[in-house]
C-alpha cells in the first residue's frame, strides 16, 4: 500500500513539474536542496552549518541565474 502511495505521489509530482515547466537549473537545484538537508536526524553542529552554507549558495545562485537570465 505504501509503494502504490509512493508512486502515486512521485507521479503527481512528476506531472505538476512538467506543468511548471521547471527548467534543467532548477530540477538540479531542487535536487541539490533535498540533498542538502538541515533537517538531519543526529547530525552535529558541523553538518548542520556545511549544509546550510551549501543551501545558502544554490538559493543564491538561483538568484543570480534569474536576476541575469530575465535582464538579458
Amino acid at each position: 500500500m505504501t509503494e502504490c502511495l509512493s508512486d502515486k505521489l512521485r507521479i503527481d509530482t512528476l506531472r505538476l513539474m512538467k506543468t511548471l515547466e521547471i527548467t534543467e537549473h532548477e530540477y538540479s537545484a531542487l535536487l541539490a536542496l533535498a540533498l542538502w538537508t538541515t533537517n538531519i536526524k543526529g547530525a552535529n553542529e558541523t553538518v548542520t552549518k556545511v549544509a546550510t552554507e551549501a543551501r545558502e549558495k544554490i538559493f543564491h545562485d538561483l538568484h543570480l541565474l534569474y536576476k541575469y537570465e530575465f535582464t538579458a
